[in-house]
């Protein structure tokens, strides 16, 4: 045999054979166990609920916050109710504490006008007077003149000095009349000017339950705020930013206000200047020369006595008879004979000062054996008469002689809206005696 031959060449590669046919989907395994639970998260913090200023009234639950006496507190505890929060520490914690108050700003000056003997000017009101202007330094000044009474008025400016009138002129020769001119066109009416801005008006501390209207300016948390728009009822400091309420000044910051200059001018006018943490008031007060003294006017008719009523404003000087005291003290008109009987006191037997009134005499005649005391009393309401009076003037009267005049302190008033009657102290006195009164309150 001889030997192998060389390898041959490889062949063609053959047609690929067709694929055989699915199979089929096997059956589903069994399902497997449930994994064990994952371990409880930490709780959150709580929520903080402002529930407005502390009520020792309210229930107050965990996470509720309020404010008490210019300090914010958030409760610790659930059902806290009657643990004051600055005392209960174990209740309640201190999470803002109010700003120190900025420095009381200088009051401002309110213009009156013309001063006026029967208006009860306030404090820091402002007048005019016989050609010179005057602050008032007192609160309730009613019938004290600016000028002559210096504890009530102070100067502001003094009348300005008349000037020298000027040379009258020679008279020359009138020249003749000119034509009449044409009558020239109307001009075109111009644009309604932009309406001014509306002041702002403070209202005090901020109250739930009051319809503050836009401009309105309250006090809240130490800060103070101004309404964008008319509200009820929604509390500043949580208001403010969102259209409700603009803070103003932050707590501890307080505008302080000052008196620029004061000067005299044809009417009166006032401009601020300065900073809105330090604004000034300057003023243009009227000032003009004094015009003559005018003649004295007839003396007014007397008012009439009645009920309840004196005479015009003040109360006339008449003789009132009173009958004696059934008791230790009893209660009379000053201007007729109802009385009533300690300790009950009618309101019918009061009479009515609109106006007020100064006291200038009181004369007492009595015809009882013993010391009789009058006394003036003033009364603001004629609710419970007896709870609320006031003496005003004391007058004794022995009995002998039996006929007092009175001495009366200078500047002794009846209040302006007041009402007044008299008290009559006496034990006992012979039958039908009598006491006669008689008050003269301009």
């Amino acid at each position: 045999m001889g030997p192998p031959g060389e390898k041959g060449n490889q062949g063609d590669q053959g047609i690929a054979g067709q694929a055989g046919a699915q199979g089929l989907t096997g059956a589903t395994g069994a399902q497997g166990l449930s994994g064990p639970m994952g371990p409880q998260g930490v709780p959150g913090p709580v929520g903080l609920t402002f529930q407005g200023v502390y009520s020792s009234v309210v229930n107050y639950a965990l996470g509720d916050g309020v404010s008490y006496n210019g300090a914010d507190y958030v409760s610790l505890q659930a059902s806290n109710h009657g643990n004051t929060p600055d005392q209960m520490p174990t209740f309640w914690t201190l999470f803002a504490q109010n700003g120190a108050p900025g420095a009381a700003g200088v009051p401002g000056l309110t213009w009156q006008g013309t001063y006026a003997s029967t208006t009860n000017y306030a404090l820091n009101d402002a007048v005019a007077w016989q050609g010179s202007s005057y602050v008032s330094l007192i609160a309730s000044n009613h019938g004290n003149t600016p000028g002559v009474n210096p504890e009530d008025w102070s100067l502001l400016a003094a009348q300005g000095v008349a000037g020298t009138p000027g040379a009258t002129g020679a008279s020359g020769q009138a020249g003749p009349t000119g034509a009449s001119g044409t009558n020239g066109t109307n001009g075109a009416t111009g644009d309604t000017g932009p309406a001014g801005a509306v002041g702002m008006t403070f209202r005090g501390a901020w109250i739930t339950h009051y319809g503050y209207a836009t401009n309105d300016a309250v006090t809240d948390n130490g800060s103070t705020y101004i309404a964008m728009l008319g509200n009820n009822s929604q509390e500043p400091y949580l208001n403010s930013g969102n259209g409700v309420w603009s803070l103003l000044a932050a707590a501890g910051t307080v505008p302080t206000f000052s008196i620029g200059t004061v000067s005299s001018g044809s009417s009166a006018a006032a401009s601020i200047s300065g900073t809105s943490l330090a604004p000034v008031l300057n003023l243009t007060l009227p000032a003009g020369a004094t015009g003559p003294t005018g003649p004295t006017g007839p003396q007014g008719p007397q008012g009439t006595s009645g009920s309840g009523g004196g005479g015009n404003s003040g109360i006339p000087y008449m003789s009132v008879y009173h009958s004696a005291p059934t008791s230790s003290v009893d209660y009379y008109s000053v201007n007729n004979s109802t009385v009533s009987p300690s300790p009950s006191e009618s309101a019918s037997l009061l009479t009515w000062v609109p106006a007020g009134c100064t006291v200038t005499a009181l004369n007492v005649y009595s015809q009882l054996l013993t010391s009789t005391t009058v006394t003036l009393r003033e009364l603001a309401t004629p609710t419970t008469p007896t709870n609320q009076a006031t003496a005003v003037l004391t007058c004794t009267v022995t009995a002998s002689p039996p006929s007092t005049t009175c001495p009366v302190p200078d500047n002794t008033k009846v209040t302006q809206g007041y009402f007044v009657d008299f008290s009559i102290t006496l034990a006992n006195g012979p039958t039908g005696a009598a006491i006669w009164t008689a008050l003269t309150c301009n």
